[in-house]
């Protein structure tokens, strides 16, 4: 059941050669998008811990420093893949994730999504570095939040925006120009 989905690279290319209608169309679900770039780890398969303390500003840092360049942005598509988990929109390490980020901070399966006709719900699935709305750490294995486009959403150290498709070509399509 899984599918091939385009790197950052092509979707860069996607935009730049469609309108945001025509974008939209083709890719009807929601998007992650990220400002960290890093290069794929070594596949991993423990988690790296990181110590959080109270404030974000060593969250920030800590991230800052990991990140070369400005680079592509990380793009993830929000939706489901796998056979795995039918009711929901698994996020981890591991390649049985519905969204696989390469991360050894991720955990193998760190959070998930369940899309509702009219709202997305967000779940830490026991993550061990968190999973954090607008910075705010959501309690592992506890009740799932409402998040909508435009929230950030944190996996461990790494920050993604939560976009519709016309926002997440509008985001790559200004980064272009």
């Amino acid at each position: 059941m899984a599918a091939l989905t385009p790197g950052p690279a092509e979707y860069l290319n996607l935009v730049l050669r469609s309108s945001r209608e025509q974008f939209a169309e083709a890719f009807p679900h929601y998007f992650l998008v990220g400002t960290p770039t890093f290069n794929d780890p070594e596949w991993s398969q423990r988690t790296d811990v990181v110590d959080f303390t109270s404030t974000n500003q060593e969250k920030t840092t800590a991230k800052q420093e990991r990140v070369e360049g400005v680079g592509i942005p990380m793009v993830l598509p929000l939706r489901k893949v796998q056979a795995e988990y039918p009711s929901m929109i698994t996020v981890g390490r591991a390649v049985n994730c519905d969204v696989v980020i390469r991360d050894p901070q991720m955990s193998k399966f760190h959070a998930f999504f369940r899309l509702r006709s009219d709202h997305i719900l967000l779940c830490d699935a026991g993550s061990t570095n968190g999973t954090f709305l607008a910075s705010e750490r959501l309690p592992p294995k506890g009740p799932a939040r409402m998040v909508v486009p435009g929230d950030v959403i944190g996996f461990g150290q790494l920050d993604f925006t939560l976009l519709d498709p016309g926002e997440c070509w509008e985001r790559l399509h200004t980064r272009s120009h």
